[in-house]
């Protein structure tokens, strides 16, 4: 077959030698040659008049003519003509007729009915045409719209078609649509293909096309192919210039792949087609199979009897099934096909099954006996199609024993189960498809599980799994299928199939992040999207275990974040819903706030965020003693090459009260949280946010919060409230007897020391319980937090100085101390030291911008030996080392001193010296700085807490009775006090009695 654009000749040399020439006089003209038998026969088109074999003008040269007819050739031309204002009407049907009639090998011309092509229609809805139909239901023709079909005796080219359109269209103001058929040739397999067969489709056209398609005809729809786990198009397979091509692959078919395929080439408004009928060997997709009864029972009858059993297996109906039968009673390897094992009683049948309705129904009687064994019960179904492919199922038949454990019948709809079995039944209220189960466990029912999804939801999951397979991926398919998963999520049906609704939702927004990998999805499908995907969190999540919830929320969150990444967004679109804020930035210093968390990026290319509320506390969590922060937020670059780039969340203030926070991302592929590539930082206002350095299109940023132990916040509250109580008590005190007991210079210092302990411990508790009770602002916060240091700083400065009196007074028995000597250098030491170390940590912290104190208004520890906590725990810890040597100095002094006989006064002593010192010289702190080197899941590391809680939470009581009421001379005196006031009180009851 050849084109021939100039005026040439043509000459076919036959088997025999002979030749002859045709001479094409004009440029449209197509001629076909081919060889029959022994002869050579030619054919041309020119003008109005088909040339046959007794016509053709060859050559005097050529001795034969062409006596034996061509193979026929036929080209059908479909012509749709739209008047754009005024009516049809016979002039304009014969301008039509004339134009096209002048075609090379014209043969006829009519006027068609209407002819109406399956419409292109979404699975979730129907859309219906308003066009006026008739009684039968046929498109009426517009009195402005009118159907013709030309067929020609041989093909033409599709530049002389298109002219002739353009000149009908502007000279009737008409819009003209061409489709042709015969000038495309398609190469397919064979008509009947196996199931899950992998067919091929061909296309190729002579001439350069502006756009190739493939369709398929079902029995009521139309479907565009595109690109999808089934179906692959190719239309680069061309092999010469100025010709077009288009392949159509398709992969693992089924049923549903049985129809007319037509591939197009279009070219202007002209469409060139050819189209075939493509069969797939069908088998079943689902095989229903069911028992009657459903289980056995032989509880109550003798070993001898036997039960007759009737199963039925439905599938949907076509009649070239071949159905096998098998009831095996013994533990045989089915998996291995049908062969025969020893010890397997085997019975087969075939049946030809009868038909109800659209579907199969074949049904297969056996006896069961009620002689005990162990071995199984069940049924295997084979359904065998033309091409020898078999599919089987199989189905159990629990047998109940006497005497042993069962579950009895319950409602009529499950029946006596062996215990440990499951009963299914496809049984489902109205407007839901599927199946219910529930499972007999220790001689207990358990609850019923509903697997019946919405019909609606369903219809939804199958356009979702049409659309990824290529059979309608359309850009309004998959806004129907967000659209009807958006309506399903707000439906108010049976409680009982919310988790069977749910699961299939889920898979439906799996199925479609799968498809968006290689289908592109417009912005026009992001309203219904995440609409949908948030009232999926509004659900309760119940019913099942906690396995299958982690499974559920992991795909929940891979499919957002796929559809989020693929779906491709125009312009700065946001959408903010109660579970779900989607937000967009062009690029540059992004700052977008989620929910009640700032996301900080810098980046050149688009960056899409989406926060999920409620998510959290269904994934799976990997680290103990934690919980997760209700928001999780993932980012993805437009740009996925990009560099890697850096992104901070800063967390809610809320998360910042809390008493730790890890960083930490969901890793999508083990389905875990991570901290690998994100650390916490904190700022030197105490705030803390996230930092992650692989910031991927698949990255999640989660802080998850550290739980804390209710008990130690209880007790420390208490402990200090007691402890501000008792020091209050101590300084009244102190005042009371000051007078009194301060007579020389040694008594001066020592209660001048004890005065000051007590004053700074006094102001240190009640900062820190005004702090650790109150929600404070940030500036509130960083007085609070200057506050403890200075005033615990202080206090320990004083116990410093008490140690140092303690020692004068032990060593240097006969040198009394000088006062005023004292009081300077032990107010460098209390008061001036601690302002200093504190101004010089909050002057670093704020010109370097670090951390200076946290959510609990306390200093901060940023890495080992650095951080503002580190300024408090050096002093502190040189002076608790400093005072413990006092300590053992002291022991040691008493040791020497007693004789030997009085070991056991030495005892007392020793004993009442550290009772009486460890409280005044902070040695109570020692468990604290143990705390810092234990591990948070050592057993002793609980105790410690306590121990560390318990000692300085109630330390001012402790200071209260070993400095105060332990010293004798204070105690003498506020007896005298007491007494007095006694005395005072009792003559002033006696006067006010007198004068009644």
């Amino acid at each position: 077959m050849s084109v021939f654009n100039t005026t040439s000749d043509l000459q076919v040399t036959n088997v025999n030698g002979t030749c002859h020439k045709v001479t094409l006089v004009e440029s449209q003209l197509v001629a076909v040659c081919g060889i029959v038998g022994n002869t050579s026969c030619c054919v041309g088109c020119h003008g109005n008049k088909r040339m046959d074999d007794n016509n053709v003008t060859c050559n005097s040269g050529c001795a034969t003519l062409c006596t034996q007819r061509l193979l026929p050739i036929e080209v059908h031309l479909n012509i749709k003509a739209e008047l754009t204002a005024t009516t049809w009407d016979s002039n304009k049907t014969g301008q039509v007729q004339t134009a096209f009639g002048g075609l090379n090998g014209f043969q006829h011309f009519k006027i068609t009915p209407l002819r109406v092509y399956p419409a292109f229609r979404p699975i979730v809805a129907e859309i219906g045409s308003s066009a006026p139909r008739d009684p039968k239901g046929n498109k009426r023709r517009s009195n402005r719209s009118a159907d013709f079909q030309a067929v020609l005796g041989c093909k033409c080219q599709t530049a002389k078609l298109q002219q002739l359109v353009s000149t009908l269209e502007t000279s009737l103001g008409a819009v003209i649509q061409v489709h042709t058929a015969g000038m495309v040739t398609l190469e397919s397999a064979e008509a009947l293909v196996p199931y899950m067969s992998a067919p091929m489709l061909k296309c190729t056209f002579e001439e350069m096309s502006s756009g190739a398609s493939w369709k398929m005809f079902g029995s009521n729809d139309c479907f565009e192919l595109r690109d999808g786990s089934v179906v692959k198009v190719d239309s680069s397979c061309a092999t010469k210039e100025k010709k077009s091509c288009i392949v159509l692959r398709l992969q693992n078919i089924t049923n549903i792949w049985t129809g007319t395929y037509e591939c197009g080439f279009t070219v202007g408004s002209i469409r060139h087609t050819a189209r075939t009928h493509l069969g797939v060997a069908p088998l079943p997709e689902h095989i229903s199979m069911k028992a009657t009864p459903s289980t056995v029972d032989c509880s109550n009858r003798p070993s001898s009897d036997i039960v007759p059993v009737s199963v039925t297996a439905t599938v949907q109906y076509h009649n070239s099934y071949q159905v096998y039968w098998r009831y095996k009673t013994s533990r045989c390897n089915t998996s291995s096909g049908d062969s025969l094992h020893d010890g397997c009683k085997i019975e087969d049948s075939l049946h030809d099954g009868y038909k109800m309705e659209d579907s199969l129904q074949d049904g297969y009687k056996m006896a069961i006996s009620c002689q005990k064994s162990r071995e199984a019960h069940f049924v295997t179904v084979t359904f065998k199609n033309i091409k020898e492919q078999e599919k089987r199922a199989r189905l159990d038949i629990p047998v109940i024993y006497e005497g042993e454990l069962f579950c009895k019948e319950d409602e009529d709809l499950w029946p006596n189960t062996p215990d440990g079995d499951t009963v299914i039944k496809h049984t489902c209220p109205d407007g839901r498809l599927g199946y219910q189960s529930r499972t007999c466990q220790d001689n207990t029912w358990q609850p019923v599980f509903s697997s019946c999804v919405s019909k609606h939801l369903l219809a939804t999951l199958e356009a979702a799994q049409r659309f990824i397979m290529g059979l309608v991926s359309s850009q309004e398919a998959a806004v129907d299928i967000f659209e009807g998963l958006r309506n399903s999520s707000m439906s108010d049906g049976d409680s009982s199939g919310k988790m069977a609704d749910l699961m299939a939702s889920i898979h439906v927004l799996d199925v479609m992040a799968d498809a968006s990998e290689s289908i592109v999805l417009q912005d026009n499908v992001l309203p219904d999207f995440i609409n949908a995907a948030s009232n999926l969190l509004e659900q309760t999540w119940d019913g099942v275990n906690d396995s299958i919830i982690h499974d559920m929320s992991s795909r929940y969150l891979r499919s957002v974040e796929g559809l989020v990444k693929n779906i491709r967004i125009n312009g700065n679109k946001e959408l903010s819903t109660h579970n779900l804020e989607l937000k967009l930035c062009p690029g540059g210093n992004c700052r977008l706030t989620l929910f009640d968390c700032t996301l900080h990026l810098t980046t050149l290319s688009w960056v899409k965020t989406v926060a999920v509320k409620n998510l959290t506390d269904k994934l799976r969590n990997n680290f103990p003693n934690t919980t997760p922060s209700p928001v999780l937020i993932s980012a993805t670059l437009e740009n996925a090459e990009e560099s890697p780039v850096t992104i901070r969340l800063d967390f809610s203030k809320k998360q910042q009260r809390s008493p730790e926070l890890l960083c930490v991302f969901w890793n999508t592929v083990e389905r875990r949280w991570s901290e690998e590539g994100c650390v916490v930082r904190r700022d030197f206002d105490g705030h803390r946010s996230c930092l992650c350095d692989h910031l991927t299109p698949f990255s999640s940023l989660v802080a998850l919060s550290n739980t804390s132990t209710e008990s130690l916040d209880v007790l420390t509250t208490v402990g200090l409230s007691v402890s501000v109580c008792a020091l209050l008590v101590f300084l009244l005190s102190e005042f009371a007897v000051w007078s009194a007991v301060v007579t020389t210079n040694l008594s001066h210092i020592r209660h001048t020391v004890m005065v000051n302990i007590a004053l700074f411990l006094l102001l240190a508790h009640s900062t820190f319980l005004a702090s650790s009770s109150l929600e404070l602002p940030d500036e509130w916060c960083r007085i609070m937090a200057v506050s403890k240091h200075l005033f615990f700083l202080a206090t320990f400065a004083w116990m410093l100085c008490l140690s140092v009196v303690l020692i004068h007074q032990l060593l240097l028995v006969f040198r009394p101390p000088r006062k005023r000597l004292f009081h300077v250098l032990f107010g460098i030491v209390g008061y001036v030291c601690p302002v200093i170390i504190v101004g010089c940590s909050y002057c670093y912290c704020k010109y370097t911008d670090e951390p200076y104190f946290d959510h609990r208004c306390w200093l901060v520890s940023t890495a080992p030996f650095q951080g503002s906590l580190y300024a408090f725990l050096f002093p502190v810890g040189a002076i608790t080392l400093t005072n413990l040597f006092c300590v053992v100095v002291v022991i040691v002094t008493l040791l020497k001193s007693q004789v030997p006989e009085g070991s056991k006064e030495t005892a007392k002593s020793i004993l009442r010296v550290l009772v009486l010192l460890t409280p005044v010289f902070g040695l109570t702190w020692l468990p604290g700085f143990s705390l810092h080197t234990m591990d948070a899941d050592d057993r002793l590391f609980l105790l410690t807490a306590y121990s560390f809680t318990i000692l300085n939470s109630f330390q001012g009581l402790s200071i209260l009775l070993t400095g105060c009421f332990a010293d004798q001379k204070v105690r003498e005196e506020l007896w005298k006090i007491f007494k007095k006031d006694k005395k005072r009180a009792e003559k002033f009851n006696n006067k006010l009695e007198g004068k009644i």
